[in-house]
């Protein structure tokens, strides 16, 4: 993607303030990273982002998460059901 304009820095910042907002609108029992092992949504083992995601499902804002991940172009974590490895095949990570 080359480099980062002071405008994509912007609009990635408002992303994720804006996620934050929508999680913060919700009851902890229904944003399942809230109160899960963050261990889990940051591991290294595939099967383990696997099982992460998993919980995503679920999530009112896994829209907005996942969508939060690939402008940030996250190399790690699972964001919105969708990890690094998924994230690279679509192109979000490794661009240039």
């Amino acid at each position: 993607m080359g480099l980062v304009t002071t405008r994509e820095t912007t609009n990635t910042d408002h992303n994720v303030e804006s996620l934050y907002q929508r999680i913060l609108q919700h009851p902890p029992d229904r944003i399942p990273c809230r109160d899960m092992d963050p261990e889990l949504w940051f591991a290294t083992e595939f099967a383990q982002q696997q099982a992460a995601a998993s919980y995503c499902a679920t999530c009112p804002v896994w829209a907005e998460c996942r969508t939060t991940g690939r402008l940030l172009q996250a190399t790690h974590g699972v964001w919105g059901g969708e990890g690094p490895r998924e994230r690279r095949r679509a192109g979000y990570i490794g661009r240039s």
